[in-house]
């Protein structure tokens, strides 16, 4: 969308969510200290016009993730969550080492494919700015 509109993208990192509301709880704490933190603001101008290109939307996300790693401190992992999952899946499963076909779980659509995922930092592993 920052590609179509020639918008700039506000980075953002928000920290003391995890105590806040922990994943366990069905309700967040009542006390507690939320941060956020803004970073630099990006412009896809030297990609004008090429909002359909594959490369270059990959391009564009790769540079978003790796400045919100930056300023959060979480790890980028270049893996999909949906083929990190699906090989879960079948490691639980114990199920054999059959060939991927299109449309199986474990395959990317074109929309998965646009868009990596960014491991959340365990709470030993955060670090405030």
């Amino acid at each position: 969308m920052a590609l179509l509109g020639n918008a700039f993208v506000i980075l953002v990192g928000v920290f003391g969510t995890w105590e806040l509301q922990p994943p366990d709880r069905k309700m967040p704490k009542l006390s507690g200290r939320v941060q956020i933190v803004f970073g630099k603001l990006l412009l896809f101008e030297r990609f004008a016009g090429q909002d359909r290109d594959r490369f270059v939307l990959r391009s564009a996300t790769d540079e978003i993730l790796y400045e919100i790693m930056m300023i959060t401190g979480q790890e980028y992992v270049d893996e999909y969550a949906s083929r990190v999952k699906a090989q879960l899946a079948k490691q639980s499963t114990g199920a054999g080492g059959e060939a991927e076909r299109p449309g199986e779980p474990g395959t990317l659509t074109d929309d998965e494919a646009a868009a990596p995922t960014v491991r959340e930092a365990e709470p030993s592993e955060r670090t405030a700015p």
